[in-house]
Parts: C-alpha cells; sequence; structure tokens
C-alpha cells in the first residue's frame, strides 16, 4: 500500500531533525542528465556529474544541459585542499591551539578519515579546559572547515548545514559551493538528494539560494518530488516556503496549495516502473 505525504512526511521531519542535531535522462538513462519534459526553467541549467576521488585528485565530470542547447560534458579536477596555503594569509595570527586544530584538521583529510574530522571540528565548542577553542574560531579556521568537510561530500552534508548561516560572507560561499557539488553527483539517489535539500530549507533564509536548491527537486521521481516539496511547505524556514509556493507550478503544476493538492497531484502523475534506475542512485 502507497504511502501517504502525511506519514512520510513525520518521518522525513524526523530524519532532519536528527542530522540537524548532528551539527544537520533521459528516462532510464543511468548516470546522466535527468530531465523532466517542461521540467526546466528557461534560467536554469542541468549540472549533473559523477564526483571520484583519486589520491589527492577529486575528479569531477560534469554533464551540461542548457534549454535548447547541446549537451556539454566538462572534466574537471580538484586537488584535495591544503588548508594552511589556501585559507590562512599571513597577516592571520592564529595562536598555537589555533593551528594545532588546523593540523588536526588537514591530517584529518590527508587520511580520508571523517571520523577525525569531526572529532577535529568538536574543537571548535570544546572548552578550553578540554583542549578546545570555546567558540574562538577565527575565519580562516571555519574556511577549512567547511572546504574540509566539502571533501567528503554527502557525507558531511549535516555538518555543512551548521556553517550555512556563517556570518563572513566567504565561509558561506565555500559552503554553498560545496553543497552545489555535492547535489550534482549523479551517484546521489533521490533519497539522499532530497533529504540533503530538506535540511538547506529548514536553515536557509536567502530567497536566491532557496531557488537554486529547489532546481534539484527535477532530479527526483514524481513521489519524492512531491514529498518534499510538502515538507517544505509545511516545515521550511518562512522564506523557504514563500519561495517554494511561488515556484510549485515549476516542479508540480500551478494552482497547487495544499497538502490534499499535492496527494491529488501524485495520484494523477505516478512513478514510472524505471524511475529507480534513473534516480537511485548508483548501487553498492
Amino acid at each position: 500500500m502507497r504511502r501517504t505525504i502525511k506519514t512520510i512526511k513525520t518521518l522525513s521531519v524526523v530524519v532532519v531533525s536528527a542530522f540537524l542535531g548532528a551539527a544537520l535522462a533521459w528516462y532510464c538513462f543511468k548516470g546522466g542528465v535527468q530531465e523532466e519534459a517542461g521540467a526546466m526553467s528557461s534560467k536554469k541549467v542541468v549540472r549533473i556529474g559523477k564526483l571520484k576521488k583519486s589520491g589527492s585528485v577529486k575528479k569531477v565530470t560534469e554533464i551540461r544541459l542548457e534549454k535548447g542547447k547541446a549537451v556539454r560534458i566538462v572534466k574537471s579536477e580538484q586537488p584535495r585542499p591544503s588548508l594552511q596555503e589556501e585559507f590562512v594569509d599571513p597577516d592571520d595570527s592564529l595562536t598555537e591551539l589555533q593551528k594545532s586544530v588546523l593540523r588536526e584538521l588537514q591530517d584529518a583529510l590527508d587520511r580520508e578519515d571523517f571520523r577525525a574530522l569531526r572529532k577535529a571540528l568538536s574543537k571548535f565548542t570544546a572548552k578550553a579546559s578540554q583542549g578546545g577553542l570555546g567558540g574562538n574560531v577565527p575565519v580562516a579556521l571555519r574556511k577549512s572547515a567547511a572546504a574540509a568537510l566539502g571533501w567528503f561530500g554527502k557525507q558531511a552534508a549535516p555538518e555543512l548545514v551548521g556553517l550555512m548561516a556563517d556570518p563572513d560572507p566567504e565561509v558561506a560561499e565555500i559552503v554553498s559551493s560545496q553543497f552545489e557539488l555535492t547535489l550534482q553527483d549523479a551517484d546521489m539517489g533521490d533519497a539522499e538528494r532530497s533529504e540533503i535539500i530538506k535540511m538547506l530549507m529548514t536553515a536557509l533564509t536567502d530567497s536566491e539560494q532557496i531557488s537554486t536548491y529547489l532546481f534539484y527537486l527535477n532530479e527526483m521521481r514524481n513521489s519524492r518530488r512531491a514529498e518534499t516539496v510538502a515538507f517544505i511547505l509545511e516545515n521550511g524556514t518562512p522564506q523557504a516556503q514563500k519561495v517554494m509556493r511561488e515556484e510549485i507550478g515549476g516542479y508540480l503544476d500551478d494552482g497547487i496549495g495544499t497538502i490534499d493538492d499535492i496527494e491529488k497531484w501524485m495520484a494523477m502523475n505516478p512513478d514510472d516502473e524505471c524511475d529507480e534506475e534513473t534516480y537511485g542512485g548508483a548501487k553498492e
């Protein structure tokens, strides 16, 4: 029996709350551009690709499709960040303890050890008597944290959400770019993509950012997209709810405004039999 949005919505609240508490194609064309006819906004660009780590380099293959234009495959490489070189200016006067935490971040990054990275990040708020920084975290360290977390992709989404409201625009920009890169990964299934978007929508207040991330609703099967829209309308920030109501016609249909409307839309637009192949992500 198909679960209703009301049931799934309740489960999603629990999942998103747990994440936030921790910090936060064509059809059947697997791993390629996944676009639904008529769903693409004329001002948007599909950028879904693959992220693969090879030693100290993250290889990025983006498959881009602008409306009315040809597909472009763009390959690039991103070296593992050198936090000291990239984010610490000569004028930054870090204390010995802050330098020690920075070294821990870099060491965890070099060893691809996410648990060690989280342990280093815990020192941002730990008391000085416990070897922590007690909240005295300079911008250079916050930038380093955002870049280090971004290297781990979707695994680090909850922690990245916690940095999204950073008052420093450069930190916020690093976090935003890392989320975009994570959401573009074609190996990610729509279940994971949905949970990340839900996390973002319970934290974001910038309308332009909200609109950018909502675009990834296009990378979900109908039922999951509808469930995600319903969650945002009821649990998103006031700004996220407002943008979702304004743009809902691009993802479902114009005139939809209630959970009952979304339920009816789901009944009239069932999932395709090959949606799991298209939207399910890479299988172990």
